[in-house]
């Protein structure tokens, strides 16, 4: 046998030797890797989950509850905003400015007096859209006081 073909079978048996080694190693060495503190670990990490849990179940209730409040608070001021909110619409006419206009070349022409419009109440208007975005603003307040802590 000559040197080199010496070496390269110690070299193949080193390798055949680390490959089973690493086999072994991986094979055995989880099985005694769950030891009781490990467990108990994992215990108290699940009753501290348990706890997160109900504790955030507890907030996204007073949440809703605290959103049902503000609805009814709302419903309740808007309700009570009776007086009427009055915009004057002018009337059909064909002059711009009410009044006689006057002919071109001579003095301007005199005012026409108070409008003969009439009055338009926008309440029910603006009472809807004050439900409509305090609605809103108190799911985005439910969803923010809901949120995990």
């Amino acid at each position: 046998m000559s040197i080199s073909a010496i070496i390269a079978l110690i070299r193949d048996a080193v390798i055949v030797g680390l490959l089973g080694y690493i086999t072994v190693h991986i094979y055995t060495a989880g099985e005694n890797s769950v030891e009781k503190k490990d467990l108990e670990k994992v215990n108290q990490q699940l009753m501290q989950n348990a706890k997160d849990v109900a504790a955030w179940a507890e907030q996204s209730k007073n949440a809703e509850a605290q959103r049902r409040i503000d609805i009814a608070n709302t419903n309740a001021h808007i309700d009570a905003q009776r007086a009427p909110i009055i915009v004057r619409v002018p009337s059909n006419s064909t002059n711009a400015v009410p009044g006689v206009p006057a002919a071109a070349g001579s003095c301007p022409a005199t005012g026409g007096g108070s409008d003969k419009g009439y009055g338009v109440d926008v309440r029910p208007a603006i009472n809807a859209f004050e439900q409509k975005y305090e609605g809103y603003l108190a799911t985005c307040r439910f969803i923010l006081a809901s949120w995990p802590r």
